[in-house]
């Protein structure tokens, strides 16, 4: 059923007004950017329904002028965070395309999942500090350095040409260098979504309490939580602090993220070749994968929607139902 978004918060009477730059009204480029939404759903294979049509002019056009605005003389980074299969991605690439051709922005679109370290490096990691760190996902298997050093080169004005680490999920480990994403500089803005992006670390004094199975049986003395913990405190908080902007993609509850994680699991399925090497989790293994993701989930849940600029509370439909804002445009 189609229904409109609710809009609260800080300025929620300006968010389809005063947002369009001077000289292109709102209706002109509704004229020219829907078509080309309709374009990135059929890409993302998501149906062009009545309510995709009411997102396109009540969120992801005003949105897209919002970062728009945003963007001054430096480059605009915008963290985009949501648990697993909240839309992260999709969000970003249809906001890129849209900024682009409505907006004339050059915008790059970076992941935090490409920043993994290398299967290798977590398994060393496993071996020295907890065995859990060997799986992917939680603060401490991201490549700090990287990230920090990637998001200084993005600032740059000067005309040249970077590489960005791709990891490939299907087999766990970071691609090669020769197969690195290329990006030309300068550019406007960079979009830079992730699950645990813009985190916070919780109190010490909670993680002595196992919030799953998995914490239970496989972490009894909350080593792996305090070091992962202690993470989100000295290190990634360094790559948070680069962003100007915070948008959340707010998850009803945490079994909606597994059941769209698990849709998650099957696309990549489908879009895999068979290969021996080629590493797809089974549902039982989802489970407990979702497991090491599970507290800094529920703990952003709780306490972002106070303080990211811009919270988009998703239904159980996986539409955005409200829109949140904290920031002034």
């Amino acid at each position: 059923m189609v229904s409109n978004i609710k809009v609260t918060g800080v300025g929620k009477d300006s968010w389809t007004a005063g947002l369009f730059p001077s000289g292109l009204s709102k209706q002109d480029l509704k004229q020219v950017l829907q078509p080309l939404f309709v374009e990135q759903l059929n890409k993302e294979k998501i149906p062009g329904t009545p309510d995709m049509l009411l997102q396109f002019e009540q969120l992801y056009l005003p949105l897209a002028a919002w970062v728009a605005k945003q963007h001054g003389d430096d480059t605009f980074f915008l963290g985009v965070h949501g648990a697993q299969g909240t839309g992260k991605s999709t969000l970003s690439s249809i906001l890129r395309a849209m900024l682009q051709e409505g907006f004339n922005k050059r915008v790059m679109c970076l992941s935090l999942d490409d920043f993994y370290l290398t299967h290798q490096q977590r398994l060393t990691l496993s071996q020295t500090i907890h065995p859990l760190l060997q799986t992917r996902g939680v603060p401490g298997t991201h490549d700090v350095e990287l990230m920090l050093s990637v998001l200084t080169q993005l600032k740059q004005k000067t005309k040249k040409d970077i590489s960005i680490p791709v990891f490939d999920k299907s087999i766990d480990d970071r691609l090669p260098e020769s197969h690195w994403q290329k990006i030309r500089l300068p550019v406007d803005i960079v979009i830079f979504e992730g699950w645990c992006v813009g985190a916070r670390a919780e109190d010490e004094s909670v993680l002595t309490t196992p919030v799953n199975q998995l914490e239970r049986e496989e972490d009894r003395e909350a080593h792996w939580r305090r070091y992962v913990n202690q993470q989100l405190v000295n290190h990634y908080q360094r790559v948070f602090d680069q962003l100007d902007r915070l948008l959340m993609l707010q998850a009803p509850s945490m079994e909606k993220v597994y059941d769209w994680r698990l849709l998650q699991e099957q696309k990549l399925q489908t879009r895999t070749t068979v290969d021996t090497n080629t590493r797809i989790m089974s549902d039982r293994e989802l489970k407990r994968f979702i497991m090491h993701y599970e507290r800094i989930t529920r703990n952003a849940l709780e306490e972002m929607p106070a303080r990211a600029d811009i919270v988009l509370r998703l239904n159980d439909d996986h539409l955005v139902d409200s829109i949140k804002l904290n920031t002034q445009h």
